[in-house]
């Protein structure tokens, strides 16, 4: 009974601030002007717009430190997102050093299982933290700093391995959990069924990514820096995994046979790198999905209570891909190396059966206060507990905002000299939607590397395209010191 009582006097106590928390603009809603100025290139007004007190601390302080360092990115400042996905690895890091409250633990603390996930911080999932490195790894090469894209490769590398072994121990949480709170398989399949059935065709793209813990973009930026250090054993290893993942994509392809592969086979090709020049294009296309909100009831000792569950929604764009054109004639076209949006809908497809335990323990736990509230404190207790569960069911609606739809790439061998390099961003059905041009002089001892942010034809720019591009020539041990450098030729 004392603790029926403390029940109630914690609903009557946190009511006043559930109404004030659901008043107060969402993380979604405050990044909204932040993604508008974003989406239209004007990055000073979009990092003007970011409080850096949401930087230094709060729950949101890693999405906020993630989106700004993309912006800095997107500006050419790489020294200083840098800096920023240097302190969300330090805030990951802090969060992962913590001691955790574990599923199994939350039916023990009414305070714990009664908070709405949205006013926990915001810690990260794991394919998120791989791109911290990813993206450090590029800005490193924009740089021109080896060494530095060197330490960020080591450490994705180890990331890969906390993460798959992270995601096992919640899934293994999740599954004590519900045995513990005798949740039968049947309710968990229908859960599980009417969440995916709200993804719809999206369920398929989820179902292209083999494994969330694997990043051909990430292999594909390690190999370049092996390559251009001339450690062409390690490059061809990275090619290797980049072919496993996307075996379409024949720029690792023509890089493996290279480097010395005779078990792998590249598209037709004719070329001599004993006298060209080195072009890598990534190509950073469209906007990743946002997440909303979709309630399904669940039984609890008072009937049928709608739980909040957040599911991903593509973010519509007629960007397809690019084609390189140089001086006039077309080179090539970029092919996928990482599928964000997929990744984003599979990783939260994996964390089904962890949102389930969760969502039904709270709705479990609420049931009990509720009608300890209508035991103990009459009508007004239970409105207020009922007034409680409205306002206070909520998805977690946070994401980093910012992530590209995709990333593509593209690796090309001109001849050495100066050549025009046109890139065509091309829509749906072939139409070219926009361009960027650039004068490059290619040598034996450099890498011209082009990375390219495509975003436009979208719900937030309707009828426009904002295309950022930045190269850097770095320079390499010369093409001509590979292992093969004539290639389709007897």
């Amino acid at each position: 009974m004392r603790r029926n009582s403390q029940t109630i006097k914690f609903i009557l106590l946190v009511s006043p601030l559930i109404l004030l928390l659901a008043g107060c603009a969402s993380y979604p809603h405050r990044m909204a002007r932040i993604k508008h100025d974003f989406v239209r290139g004007d990055y000073e007004k979009a990092l003007a717009a970011i409080d850096p007190d949401d930087c230094e601390g709060g729950g949101d302080q890693l999405l906020f430190l993630l989106e700004r360092a993309t912006i800095k990115q997107n500006m050419g400042d790489f020294e200083g997102s840098n800096r920023d996905f240097e302190t969300a690895y330090d805030v990951i890091r802090d969060y992962e050093n913590r001691p955790g409250v574990s599923i199994r633990d939350m039916s023990s603390e009414i305070g714990a299982a009664l908070v709405n996930e949205t006013t926990l911080a915001y810690k990260g999932y794991g394919f998120e933290k791989m791109l911290v490195h990813i993206f450090k790894a590029l800005n490193y090469l924009m740089l021109g700093d080896l060494e530095g894209a060197g330490v960020e490769i080591r450490r994705l590398d180890e990331r890969r391995k906390i993460e798959l072994k992270e995601h096992e121990r919640a899934i293994g949480d999740a599954r004590m959990a519900a045995h513990e709170q005798q949740i039968e398989k049947s309710q968990l399949s229908d859960i599980t069924g009417k969440l995916l059935q709200a993804y719809g065709p999206a369920q398929a793209l989820a179902e292209s990514v083999t494994n969330l813990y694997l990043s051909a973009f990430g292999s594909y930026l390690s190999a370049l820096h092996y390559d251009l250090e001339g450690s062409y054993s390690e490059a061809l290893i990275d090619c290797r995994r980049v072919i496993a993942q996307v075996p379409s994509f024949e720029s690792a392809r023509t890089d493996a046979v290279s480097l010395g592969a005779d078990d792998i086979r590249a598209s037709s090709i004719n070329l001599d790198l004993t006298d060209s020049g080195d072009l890598i294009l990534f190509f950073q296309c469209g906007l990743s999905p946002v997440k909303k909100e979709i309630f399904i009831p669940i039984p609890t000792g008072r009937g049928l209570m709608a739980v909040a569950f957040p599911v991903y929604q593509a973010v519509p764009t007629k960007l397809e891909w690019a084609v390189v054109y140089i001086d006039g004639r077309e080179a090539g076209r970029t092919r996928m190396l990482s599928n964000i949006e997929a990744k984003q809908i599979r990783n939260l497809i994996d964390q089904i059966p962890v949102l389930i335990v969760r969502q039904i323990v709270r709705a479990v736990v609420k049931g009990v206060a509720l009608r300890a509230a209508s035991k103990e404190g009459g009508g007004w207790g239970e409105l207020a507990m009922s007034l409680y569960n409205v306002l206070s069911e909520h998805a977690d609606l946070r994401s980093w905002l910012l992530l590209p739809r995709n990333i593509q790439a593209l690796r090309l061998y001109p001849p050495e000299g100066k050549h025009n390099v046109r890139i065509a961003l091309i829509g749906r059905g072939g139409s070219p939607l926009g361009d960027v041009s650039m004068d490059l002089k290619f040598r034996n001892d450099q890498t011209h590397l082009v990375n390219l942010r495509g975003i436009g034809y979208t719900p937030l720019l309707p009828d426009g395209l904002t295309i950022t591009e930045q190269w850097r020539a770095i320079p390499r041990v010369p093409l001509r010191d590979r292992p093969r450098t004539i290639l389709g030729k007897n």
